[in-house]
C-alpha cells in the first residue's frame, strides 16, 4: 500500500511501467479485459513497477512461482491516474512506486514476456540495495 497523501513523482518519469502476473492471472485478465488483481482490488489501485523495481517485486511477491508474465505499459497512456507513492512503512523498500488509480484493461499492454523463475532469483538484500541506489539517483 502506498502513501496516498502526496504524489512523490520522481524526476525523469520512465517511459514504461510494468505489471507482473502469473500465467493464469494473465489468461484471466485477457478473458475479462481487466488487469486488476485481488491485491489491487484490496488496495484500491493497480500495483506497477519500474524496470529498476522489477527484480525486487519478483523476489518479494512471486518467488514461489515457476514463471510469470511481465506486461509493459506506456506511462503516457496512464495519465493522469498514475501516482508515484512511497511503499507502506512496514516494508524494507524505499523510493517511489507507480500506482494506477483507474480502470486498466489489456488494451494498455504494449508488450508481454513470460519469464521463468531462474531468471529472477537474487538475494532480496541485494535487490533492496539496488532499488535504494536507483531511487536515490532519481530523487537525489
Amino acid at each position: 500500500m502506498g502513501t496516498k497523501s502526496a504524489d512523490i513523482k520522481p524526476p525523469g518519469i520512465p517511459v514504461w511501467v510494468y505489471k507482473i502476473m502469473t500465467p493464469r492471472q494473465w489468461h484471466d485478465a485477457q478473458r475479462l479485459n481487466d488487469l486488476y488483481l485481488i491485491l489491487d482490488q484490496q488496495d484500491g489501485f493497480v500495483h506497477l513497477s519500474t524496470a529498476s523495481q522489477l527484480a525486487g517485486t519478483l523476489a518479494r511477491y512471486f518467488s514461489l512461482e515457476d514463471s510469470v508474465v511481465i506486461l509493459r505499459i506506456a506511462t503516457a497512456a496512464l495519465q493522469p491516474a498514475l501516482k508515484w507513492e512511497a511503499p507502506a512503512p512496514d516494508r524494507a523498500q524505499s523510493g517511489s512506486f507507480p500506482h494506477y488509480y483507474a480502470e486498466l484493461t489489456t488494451d494498455a499492454v504494449q508488450e508481454s514476456w513470460t519469464v521463468r523463475r531462474s531468471s529472477f532469483a537474487r538475494p532480496l538484500t541485494l535487490l533492496d540495495e539496488a532499488e535504494a541506489d536507483i531511487n536515490s539517483a532519481v530523487t537525489g
